[in-house]
């Protein structure tokens, strides 16, 4: 009787050792399935984040590039445009960041760039604003205008476009170059409606520009239409390479003479 006993002990005792096996061996297959899930879902989230880490960098360096990009360069640029925004970061994003405007001309010493945005600060300050690179001139003399007895100019009948200029300066950015321009792209005779007068009144000290004024009405079309009166004329820039070409007709003006002002 005990021999049959000792036996049915011994059995139940294996089986509870074999059950208790695989009840571990079932947990530490369910913790590494959870081991794996987690580090799944951990590569799903980082690269996730990795992502838009990287979308929001290239707006974050839009509006302020990091420092390493900054090339020094410890010279003298102008506003080329007027009303030329100085901000305080590089970031056209918004308005919020407009300290105050300059007008065309004005000096601006730079530190450094970025290819994009410089640092600069006015004459005279040590405060530190930016501005984009595609307003900036770094031609001191094509702001800078010697007066003259006002002089009637003719504008021709040609193929070529004329182009009013608000300030004497061309953009470097083909997207912004007509910006600053009357009537973006220019006119053609054609396009000048009714009477007209147009008088040079300077010439720039680098001969590449005149400054004119202009009284009239310039249409390209119904959206695309500028008026200017004599009580309040358009006082305006216009290249010489106009007058050269034979745009525009300057009696005082000859091939190689600086009454024109020069090359363009």
């Amino acid at each position: 009787m005990k021999k049959p006993l000792a036996l049915l002990l011994a059995l139940l005792m294996t089986t509870t050792v074999a059950l208790a096996a695989c009840s571990k061996e079932k947990d530490t297959d369910s913790n590494l399935d959870d081991d794996f899930d987690n580090e799944y879902n951990n590569v799903q989230t980082t690269d996730v984040e990795s992502e838009n880490e990287s979308e929001s960098g290239t707006e974050t360096d839009t509006k302020k590039p990091v420092s390493s990009d900054w090339v020094d360069k410890n010279d003298v640029v102008y506003a080329g445009v007027d009303r030329l925004n100085l901000r305080t970061s590089a970031s056209s994003s918004n308005n919020n960041n407009i300290a105050k405007t300059v007008d065309s001309g004005t000096k601006l010493n730079r530190a450094s760039s970025n290819g994009t945005w410089s640092k600069v600060t006015l004459e005279g300050s040590t405060q530190v604003y930016y501005v984009s690179n595609a307003w900036l001139s770094s031609n001191a003399a094509d702001f800078s205008y010697t007066a003259c007895t006002p002089v009637a100019l003719t504008i021709n009948d040609t193929t070529n476009n004329i182009i009013f200029f608000e300030s004497p300066f061309e953009s470097d950015d083909s997207n912004l170059y007509f910006e600053n321009a009357v009537c973006a792209s220019g006119f053609k005779k054609e396009n000048v409606k009714g009477e007209y007068t147009l008088k040079k009144v300077g010439t720039s000290a680098s001969g590449s520009w005149i400054k004119v004024e202009f009284v009239g009405t310039i249409e390209i079309n119904a959206n695309n239409k500028k008026t200017f009166t004599s009580d309040n004329p358009g006082e305006l820039y216009v290249k010489t390479r106009a007058i050269e070409r034979g745009d525009i007709s300057d009696p005082t003006y000859s091939s190689g003479s600086s009454s024109g002002g020069g090359r363009g």
